[in-house]
């Protein structure tokens, strides 16, 4: 039989990604979300990366005629009315939510 799960509080672990999240409050990190995207670079093959930790208010999603609730509504909701906090898409490479966590956490620590 396996070991339960540990019981983790990622509020410590990570407080800056929790102020992201509002979950804290912090005067230097404002509410915002992450947006992580890997892809295959067709001719290369090589995986490329994409980090954005973007603040504020989301744009307003178009209106569509896909049915309510399913992951077509509303895209390219995830785009930031305001400049993002970062977005790096070179240089970093993440195998992991534990890797990604850390490399933002990291980010929001500079500010």
């Amino acid at each position: 039989s396996y070991p339960g799960p540990l019981a983790v509080d990622l509020q410590k672990i990570f407080p800056k990604i929790a102020a992201l999240a509002g979950l804290r409050k912090d005067k230097r990190v404002p509410k915002g979300w992450i947006s992580f995207n890997r892809r295959k670079d067709t001719g290369t093959g090589d995986q490329q990366y994409e980090l954005v930790i973007s603040k504020g208010n989301a744009r307003e999603s178009r209106k569509t005629k896909a049915p309510k609730g399913l992951a077509f509504e509303g895209e390219n909701q995830h785009e930031s009315v305001e400049e993002p906090l970062f977005q790096i898409s070179n240089g970093i490479e993440i195998r992991g939510l534990h890797d990604l966590f850390c490399v933002v956490e990291g980010l929001l620590r500079t500010l």
